[in-house]
């Protein structure tokens, strides 16, 4: 059987660059939903959401990183996926993802009335905790 024709994939963060080579399937939490790219995508750029991004290499081995935001960008059969802050599932520290997340449902749940509490802040930090929780399952 043939193998799925490959594209080069890049995911890039501020501090460093998470995964670079070729690869045959990616699916992205996109702002409007995920969607997903093969070789000879048509070009387009799509914001980042928070979610799962799933890349299928081309011995069909799967990885995922936790992903919070960004840009992706497909053209000449390159993808290239800015993320403001992106995790392999392997580099995940869960036990700092379960603090934030508790930290996040404290703020979301136990403030009182006389407390300021930025609750779109707060609903962000417990999303993106709990997605670097779920990708990290997917290590262990």
């Amino acid at each position: 059987m043939a193998s799925a024709p490959a594209f080069i994939t890049k995911i890039v963060t501020r501090n460093e660059e998470l995964f670079a080579d070729e690869v045959v399937s990616v699916v992205a939490p996109g702002q409007e939903g995920c969607f997903g790219v093969k070789a000879n995508h048509a070009p387009f750029v799509s914001a980042l959401g928070i979610g799962e991004l799933r890349i299928t290499t081309p011995d069909n081995q799967t990885r995922y990183f936790a992903i919070a935001g960004g840009v992706a960008k497909v053209q000449g059969n390159v993808l290239v996926v800015l993320a403001d802050t992106g995790e392999r599932t392997l580099d995940i520290d869960v036990a700092r993802a379960e603090e934030s997340a508790e930290r996040a449902r404290a703020r979301l749940f136990g403030a009182g009335l006389e407390e300021q509490v930025d609750l779109t802040r707060a609903e962000v930090a417990l999303t993106r905790a709990l997605n670097r929780l779920r990708i990290a399952r997917h290590g262990r």
